[in-house]
């Protein structure tokens, strides 16, 4: 199982939370944005959308992304973009 944990999580013990069973690593992301969508003719499914800050040149953003493409049923890497100010 893959966790992520949302928000601030400065003040969780993220050694307790990987001694459980039933996980096998937590990541630390920052989630800019998350949004889920109905799937149509299939009754309380949903599509997750999210958007995060992090560099796809990171080796622990690569290995995240592995573990997503191998974890669920489907996951999909749109892509990444560098932000021009």
């Amino acid at each position: 199982m893959l966790l992520g944990l949302l928000g601030d999580t400065s003040h969780i013990d993220i050694d307790l939370i990987k001694a459980l069973d039933i996980v096998d690593s937590v990541k630390r992301i920052t989630l800019t944005k998350l949004e889920s969508r109905p799937i149509p003719g299939s009754d309380f499914e949903f599509i997750f959308y999210f958007d995060m800050e992090a560099s796809v040149m990171s080796d622990r953003v690569l290995s995240l992304l592995s573990e997503l493409m191998a974890e669920p049923e489907s996951f999909v890497f749109l892509g990444n973009y560098a932000e021009v100010v």
